[in-house]
């Protein structure tokens, strides 16, 4: 059993990739939905996912959530597009979008990719490949990108070898800390 499998389940998904679109799995992004935006351990690599990104035209967020990263890409971007299987992920985000130039879309990010070619200068995701098909995916984002565009992907990691576990552990710690650190509880 692939790691995928195992860290979808901690979210109470479904066994197997379904591209996240799957009722359990929306069913729990609509539940947490309403929660405010805040820190958590995404939120640390934002700083650098946006140096990476540069200033672009376009550009895509698959599984945008709440639309955090949505909306720092809209003051580097002309225009972005945030993508997720959660309605109550989308009502969220565009009641937190402050008039910034940003479309959202409720759709599965493979369908919403199928057929794009070139149309984008740099697509994003964070922690949402898991709950996809990652060679579909990486396939579909290539065709979308144009010459030159960026794909930028932040999403789990399966531990194979003892090192791997033990990197794994002092993260966990590391997370708790920063958590402790940026929010005031664990």
């Amino acid at each position: 059993m692939s790691g995928i499998i195992r860290y979808s389940r901690l979210l109470g998904a479904e066994v197997g990739v379904d591209n996240g679109t799957s009722a359990r799995v929306v069913g729990f992004f609509d539940g947490i939905s309403g929660r405010p935006d805040g820190w958590d351990h995404n939120s640390h690599y934002r700083k650098r996912m946006l140096r990476l990104a540069g200033r672009r035209a376009k550009a895509l967020d698959l599984g945008c959530g709440s639309g955090a990263l949505t909306r720092a890409l809209a003051l580097r971007c002309s225009s972005v597009v945030g993508v997720d299987a959660s309605s109550g992920m989308i009502e969220a985000a565009r009641a937190r979008n402050w008039g910034l130039n940003i479309e959202y879309e409720v759709a599965d990010a493979a369908a919403y990719l199928e057929g794009r070619q070139e149309e984008f200068d740099l697509v994003v995701s964070v922690a949402a490949f898991h709950h996809m098909d990652e060679e579909r995916m990486l396939r579909l984002c290539s065709a979308a990108l144009r010459p030159g565009g960026m794909l930028l992907v932040l999403d789990l990691f399966e531990a194979r070898t003892a090192a791997d576990y033990a990197a794994s552990a002092l993260g966990a710690a590391l997370g708790s800390f920063l958590r402790l650190y940026h929010t005031g509880h664990p």
